[in-house]
């Protein structure tokens, strides 16, 4: 049995937003998965692959609770991103005194305004109230959400067949 065969007319995208409301898959609220879309190009991307045995006897609400309890916390960490902004203002001033003499002059010196942009991925515990998904994945721009769902459906395709091609 391949891939699209066991998805038939069911979602198994529809069925892991009942489990899990990721902000990238609601049920009902997602205009991009209105009918299905997500299912259709996993379908098309991933259909013909065989299905990994121990998935094709259970239902598709547990596949996606199997498949939730497996990516849940990577799936929102695609989400979650940190940028770091620092400002640093410096003045050094090297001094000199002449020879017996307790007066310091400013012989040379360096003044710098540095601004480090500092980007990457950075791991935090953050606190579920102050953590809004569905906001932060609206936030992002279009390049960056066909990623989230593209890797999802890497990880769905490779969780549920086998890569034997």
């Amino acid at each position: 049995m391949n891939l699209s065969e066991f998805i038939g007319e069911q979602s198994i995208f529809r069925a892991i937003g009942l489990v899990e409301p990721f902000p990238f898959i609601v049920p009902g609220e997602d205009p991009f998965d209105e009918n299905g879309l997500l299912d259709i190009i996993l379908k098309i991307g991933y259909g013909e692959r065989e299905m990994w045995a121990p998935y094709i006897t259970l239902e598709m609400d547990k596949v996606a609770a199997v498949l939730v309890k497996f990516y849940r916390d990577k799936w929102y960490a695609y989400i979650v991103t940190n940028q770091e902004n620092r400002t640093i203002n410096k003045e050094d001033v090297n001094k000199v005194s002449a020879f017996n003499s307790p007066d310091m002059l400013d012989n040379d010196g360096v003044s710098s305004n540095t601004v480090d942009g500092l980007t990457g991925d950075k791991r935090n515990v953050v606190n579920d109230t102050f953590f809004d998904p569905k906001n932060d994945f609206i936030l992002l721009n279009d390049i960056t959400k066909d990623g989230i769902i593209d890797k999802i459906m890497w990880d769905v395709a490779n969780s549920l067949t086998l890569n034997i091609y």
